[in-house]
């Protein structure tokens, strides 16, 4: 370093400067809670597909709408049906609400599995992504569902969980560990010039 002119070492100094102050963060940011829903659904004879979702809500009460659902209690949900013995496909999207702050949940279901299928109940679970925009902005969530359906009365249960996965580190770690990784590489150039 003795041998680069001051000048080629007074830009990267305030390259690096530059880059350390104005470098944003980037946090993952996922969507967080529960959602129920409730409502009545078609199953056909075979009890492969769920046919059609109707009067389909989110559930009243404080737990059926947790997190980033807060709130989101008594909104229409529009659902799509579709074949769960076995699961041949993607729905995309299961199921999109806009609740009453102009937030709009959607969930992609990725697989589904029929845990129980007699002839009075339906038990389905499986992943998908959560997505939310409007007044919040979440990235794409991973999450689990169970969805069950009695025979007594056509309704259904429909429950939502999310699933956070790792974090991505915020751009200040990044460069700190840029900075050691350097001084390192600094250190055993050294090492090795005087050996």
């Amino acid at each position: 370093m003795k041998n680069l002119p001051k000048s080629i070492l007074a830009v990267l100094a305030t390259a690096l400067i530059t880059c350390s102050l104005f470098s944003q963060n980037a946090q993952a940011v996922p969507v967080t809670g529960d959602v129920r829903f409730s409502g009545t659904t078609i199953v056909d004879a075979a009890r492969t597909t769920f046919l059609s979702f109707s009067s389909v809500f989110v559930q009243p009460g404080p737990l059926s709408a947790t997190g980033d659902f807060a709130g989101s209690q008594g909104s229409a949900v529009m659902m799509n049906g579709f074949q769960y013995n076995p699961f041949t496909s993607p729905v995309t999207p299961l199921w999109t609400f806009t609740n009453a702050f102009g937030t709009t949940f959607s969930f992609d279901l990725l697989t589904a599995t029929a845990v129980m299928n007699t002839a009075n109940f339906i038990s389905i679970q499986g992943t998908g992504i959560l997505f939310a925009s409007g007044t919040i902005n979440r990235d794409p969530t991973f999450g689990l569902f169970v969805l069950t359906a009695t025979n007594t009365d056509g309704g259904f249960d429909f429950g939502f969980s999310s699933q956070t996965s790792a974090t991505v580190p915020e751009g200040g770690s990044v460069l700190a560990l840029l900075g050691l990784a350097l001084v390192g590489v600094e250190a055993l150039r050294r090492k090795l010039a005087v050996a």
